[in-house]
């Protein structure tokens, strides 16, 4: 900043997805994993001097489901197309 600094901010998050089936899958997410996520700002100026550290609850887990309405009909009609369509073999 223009009168002071800031400390760097950091955090280490991971998630995966695993397909259950064609169209349904199950995400696991995780943030801020070793609960290391902190920041704060130093600022001097005339008459005044301003420290401020934080650390906020960041640690979260979260649990999804995703269902891809019409995704297995959009897919065929995506093929039928490229079948269609004659390809040139000099490109």
């Amino acid at each position: 900043t223009s009168q002071g600094s800031r400390t760097s901010k950091y955090s280490i998050d991971a998630g995966m997805r695993y397909d259950l089936l064609e169209d349904l899958s199950l995400t696991l997410r995780a943030n801020d994993i070793f609960d290391t996520q902190k920041f704060g700002q130093s600022s001097v100026g005339p008459g005044f001097t301003f420290d401020f550290n934080m650390r906020p609850m960041t640690q979260i887990i979260s649990l999804g489901i995703q269902y891809k309405i019409n995704q297995g009909i959009k897919q065929k009609e995506r093929k039928s197309q490229e079948e269609m369509s004659p390809q040139n073999e000099d490109f």
